[in-house]
């Protein structure tokens, strides 16, 4: 027979007391736990910023639009006139955005009042604006509870720049008796008298395509260049190479995207593209945030560089040809640095260039080296020069 327990029926009302009382110590109303997910009351100033941006770019086809192919532009000046104090200038970052900060509370911004506001891109030197839009008209409203408070009526457009194609070139007047004289034709176009400075050198105004430049008087005789101009100035080298006539069989151009795939650096291995490397240096263009290695990149989003700012120098066991490549300067702070190129066949040397480099964008130097076997490059300061898609052919 099984026992039997009862409780007297205050027993068990007295226990149930006390455990409503020790749940209660430990709960939590579903209203306590909604405090922290709360919609947020709309009212009253943010406090914050936000950013009213201005995005540039290389119109790398010169279409006057922002379209597949082209690439953020560094380090371009945007100026705003604020209706409550004077223009600030702010610079568009790796990525081709300037960024004005707008705050309503944070007097030392950039845009602090509503009103309109008038913001205007300055071209570099030798660049020009192709969308037409280089003056844009902003009008900024007061929206408490926004992130600056102040808010933008709408967002500028993509502003693009191309840079005006120009052939620069030397001539050796040294020790020269007869008058130097240099002549260029192109497409629809003809410039029969060139200007030419004491140090011999020249600069003539282009068009995209087919060039035939001829210097007369000079040391060497009367030569001709063919040159061929995109969207980039083109340099040419002092002296025409001796052999420079004929076709170059089996071009391969050093992009160095095929290199390395991590936002890092790589030392150029030896081999690459049939070619000794030394001090070259192969980056993604975003890893120091320099200007030039963004703008100085004119396929793939990797480019080469002289490793610290070092010589640096290509060479090969067999003769080869160096058609020519692109050439930026790293650094705004460097702007105006000189890179000289040399080349040689064996003990040789026939060749000694000099370029000036910008970071804003870079020269075609159309070297056209046939037949060398070295070359060194180095920079008078020891500023990093940045260089992308040099050909190269062997004979």
């Amino acid at each position: 027979m099984k026992s039997m327990f009862f409780f007297p029926r205050a027993v068990l009302m007295a226990a149930t007391s006390v455990l409503a009382i020790a749940w209660s110590g430990t709960a939590h109303s579903q209203d306590d736990e909604n405090k922290y997910y709360r919609d947020r009351v709309w009212s009253g100033f943010n406090g914050g910023e936000m950013n009213i941006s201005s995005f540039i770019f290389r119109d790398m086809n010169a279409n006057g639009e922002y379209d597949m192919g082209d690439r953020p532009f560094a380090n371009v000046a945007v100026e705003v006139t604020n209706p409550s104090r004077g223009p600030e200038i702010v610079r568009s970052n790796i990525s081709g955005f300037a960024n004005f900060r707008a705050s309503a509370t944070r007097r030392d911004r950039e845009i602090v009042k509503p009103g309109v506001h008038d913001f205007r891109v300055i071209a570099p030197p030798g660049w020009r604006v192709s969308t037409g839009n280089q003056a844009q008209k902003v009008a900024m409203d007061l929206l408490l509870g926004s992130p600056g408070d102040l808010v933008a009526s709408s967002p500028m457009d993509p502003v693009g720049l191309v840079q005006a194609p120009e052939i620069r070139g030397r001539v050796d007047i040294g020790g020269q008796g007869g008058l130097t004289t240099v002549t260029a034709s192109g497409p629809n176009a003809e410039s029969p008298s060139v200007p030419v400075d004491d140090a011999g050198a020249f600069v003539i105004p282009a068009s995209p395509g087919a060039w035939i430049v001829r210097i007369a008087n000079s040391p060497a005789g009367s030569i001709g260049r063919r040159v061929e101009i995109g969207q980039f100035p083109v340099v040419l080298p002092l002296r025409a190479s001796r052999s420079e006539a004929g076709e170059v069989q089996a071009p391969e151009s050093a992009s160095f995207d095929d290199l390395i795939s991590t936002e890092s650096v790589a030392k150029i291995p030896n081999g690459y593209r049939q070619l000794n490397w030394r001090n070259w240096v192969v980056t993604h263009n975003r890893t120091y945030a320099g200007e030039g290695y963004v703008n100085g990149t004119m396929s793939g989003e990797y480019v080469a560089y002289n490793g610290s700012g070092h010589p640096t120098s290509i060479d090969s066991g067999k003769p080869f040809h160096f058609i020519g490549g692109y050439f930026t300067g790293a650094w705004a702070d460097a702007a105006g640095e000189m890179l000289t190129v040399k080349a040689w066949k064996g003990d040789i040397l026939e060749h000694e260039d000099r370029i000036k480099l910008s970071a804003m964008g870079p020269v075609y130097f159309a070297a056209n080296y046939r037949g060398v076997t070295r070359m060194e490059f180095f920079t008078d300061h020891y500023w990093q020069v940045v260089v992308d898609d040099l050909v190269f052919s062997f004979p």
